[in-house]
């Protein structure tokens, strides 16, 4: 017995209602949601299968059902609409999966309640996910038996798959009719389950002769029948070969061949597997394979070609090709297809909404073209701070301490005999901490009908470039908002600083400042810093001012030679314009001072954006989030003059 982790796909079995059980005034019904009965299965990836559901209570979460699990209309989950009443309670009993549902008192609700009081409307289907299993290859079908599994949902559907699951009736059930697919038997065979004693003999009396019956005539053939299966036979292939992408010629030769549909499955594959390895080299001897899931290839073939119309790349990157000309809806109905949904009749609407609120791959697309958006709007943004700056980011959003360490260890004379005498160093310390910032956008589902790439991709620029804009106003506010400095709480620019100055751009300002910034000291008072000025920060105005001034010229005279020619690399900036346009700043370097700090939370580096559907019913929602932080820690590098 092999045991595995199952995915979390939403799959669906079948139960039943019992109407004797119906209490009006409540509006309330019990239910039989599962007795575990074998149902069988088939998928692309393990072909046909029969599946068991264990009623262990260690092996059932039934935390969502107590929690007011929806009623639905059939499954569907993505309208308002198709929810008709809540899971009031719900528990295992023996074999049974049992349950009270409570019907909504909305108008379009009523005609079902009453079916349901009447006993024509007694199925239900339980949607539920598969978290662990156990399988058994021994038999002739492989069985898989959940052994850890949640249901999700209760629907009223029309036609039961477990039959012995339903509306609890308050007589006692008699016979129980089910498929036996536990044992190697024809299909046409029924095990019932036990009778009370006294209806025992009656009811052996009338299935014999039952039985005795169906063996002496042949059932007449329904015409009807046959051709309605025909035509099932015919459709499932032309589907599985569309899904494999395989010419249709090659579906309607199996269709016209009268192969049945199990050996057309088997055709198919072959098929593709031939096609996803034509051209490949043929090597003799041991073979090792790394294939890729096709799912995932068609999935970044899908993204490729949205990232070409979006201008991120070119049409011959990647798979960007093979959807060229596609829609968002074509994409949406191929994602919808491929996790085993039948898009056949539905309306655009429908399609859109269960591509946005399913466990299908097209959020997963539409969130990733966003987050390539995001990055490249993010990035093309001019961030004329950066020269100025360095980067700590942060493992969380408390406060973080930073450490100056300073004084001077000068050596001393060590005599004959002497002792070693200790040196004394100094230390001071400030924190600072990040602060979580965001935005929400919705991606409706009319965006992707009308396949409108352009705005989804617009609206995520738009927050990129709004991201890249809030740091720059954090940044620059340090310096134009004359912020507290981190190490000993003072304004950046104050007297006690020896960081400010007056005059115009010129020999004698300039010559002012790089005396004062040389002049510093550590915080101890007394090491020399001897800080190199390197950029000078202008507001426009200046631009042209500084321009002249540093321009290289061969003046006649050596009195006239301009001894800062080159000397400054120049940051223009309009943020400064707003504070003083007479007003500019030198800014310089040392190994050890700190000029500007950010940082963002460790593992992220800037923004980024989670989509999540379900939450708004018109489509899918994308929260951007922005953990940032900054400081000025230490004095220093900067110097400010009035300009005047």
């Amino acid at each position: 017995m092999r045991e595995r982790t199952m995915s979390t796909d939403l799959l669906q079995t079948r139960a039943m209602f019992a109407p004797d059980t119906v209490n009006v005034d409540e509006r309330t019904v019990d239910v039989v949601w599962t007795t575990g009965s074998q149902v069988k299965r088939s998928d692309w990836a393990r072909g046909d299968y029969i599946e068991e559901l264990s009623l262990s209570p260690d092996a059932v979460r039934l935390d969502r059902l107590n929690k007011g699990a929806p009623l639905l209309d059939s499954h569907e989950n993505f309208s308002l609409r198709s929810v008709l009443g809540v899971v009031e309670r719900a528990w295992l009993s023996g074999n049974e999966g049992r349950a009270t549902v409570r019907f909504s008192k909305r108008a379009e609700v009523e005609p079902i309640f009453q079916d349901v009081r009447d006993g024509i409307l007694r199925n239900i289907s339980v949607g539920y996910r598969k978290h662990r299993t156990e399988r058994d290859d021994s038999g002739q079908v492989p069985v898989e038996r959940a052994v850890d599994w949640e249901p999700y949902e209760l629907s009223l559907v029309p036609i039961p798959a477990d039959a012995a699951a339903q509306v609890r009736s308050e007589e006692p059930l008699i016979m129980n009719p089910e498929t036996d697919l536990s044992k190697d038997s024809p299909m046409d065979e029924t095990r019932m389950q036990e009778a009370p004693a006294e209806a025992r003999g009656a009811e052996a009396a009338v299935t014999t002769e039952t039985q005795v019956e169906t063996r002496a005539a042949a059932p007449a053939v329904d015409v009807e029948a046959v051709r309605a299966g025909e035509r099932r036979r015919a459709t499932d292939i032309m589907d599985a070969c569309r899904k494999a992408g395989l010419d249709p010629e090659f579906g309607q030769q199996l269709i016209a061949d009268g192969t049945p549909i199990d050996a057309a499955r088997a055709a198919i594959i072959d098929a593709f597997s031939a096609k996803a390895h034509a051209g490949q080299p043929k090597t003799m001897g041991s073979r090792v394979e790394v294939t890729e899931d096709h799912g995932e290839k068609r999935a970044a073939a899908m993204l490729d070609a949205l990232e070409a119309r979006s201008g991120f790349k070119s049409w011959d990157d990647g798979g960007a090709r093979e959807y060229r000309g596609t829609t968002l809806l074509d994409m949406a109905r191929e994602c919808v297809e491929r996790s085993g949904v039948n898009t056949r009749g539905m309306s655009k609407e429908d399609l859109a909404g269960r591509a946005m609120h399913s466990t299908t791959d097209f959020p997963l697309l539409l969130t990733s073209i966003q987050r390539v958006t995001l990055k490249n709007a993010y990035g093309e943004e001019r961030q004329t701070w950066q020269p100025l700056a360095r980067q700590e980011n942060l493992p969380d959003f408390r406060d973080m301490s930073m450490i100056e360490v300073g004084g001077q260890m000068l050596p001393e004379e060590l005599k004959e005999g002497g002792e070693y005498k200790s040196g004394t160093i100094r230390e001071t310390k400030g924190s600072w901490k990040l602060t979580e910032y965001g935005k929400k956008v919705v991606v409706g589902r009319r965006l992707i009908i009308n396949d409108n790439l352009g705005y989804i991709t617009r609206t995520i620029q738009i927050l990129g470039r709004g991201v890249a804009v809030f740091e720059a106003n954090q940044m620059w506010g340090l310096i134009t908002g004359n912020a507290k400095c981190m190490m000993d709480g003072v304004a950046l620019f104050h007297a006690s600083h020896n960081n400010t100055g007056t005059g115009v751009i010129g020999e004698t300002s300039i010559s002012a400042a790089r005396q004062a910034m040389r002049a510093q000291k550590g915080f101890d008072g007394t090491t020399p810093l001897y800080v190199e000025p390197r950029y000078i920060l202008l507001p426009t105005t200046l631009e042209t001012a500084f321009d002249k001034f540093n321009a290289t010229i061969t003046p006649a005279q050596s009195s006239n030679v301009n001894v800062f020619s080159g000397y400054l690399q120049k940051i223009v900036e309009p943020r400064l314009d707003a504070s003083s346009t007479a007003q500019f700043y030198i800014v310089g370097d040392y190994p050890g001072v700190d000029k500007l700090v950010y940082g963002y939370l460790e593992g992220e580096g800037g923004p980024a954006i989670e989509s999540v559907s379900g939450r708004d019913p018109d489509g899918v929602t994308t929260y951007l989030r922005h953990s940032f932080g900054c400081t000025v820690p230490q004095h220093q590098a900067f110097y400010r003059s009035t300009g005047a």
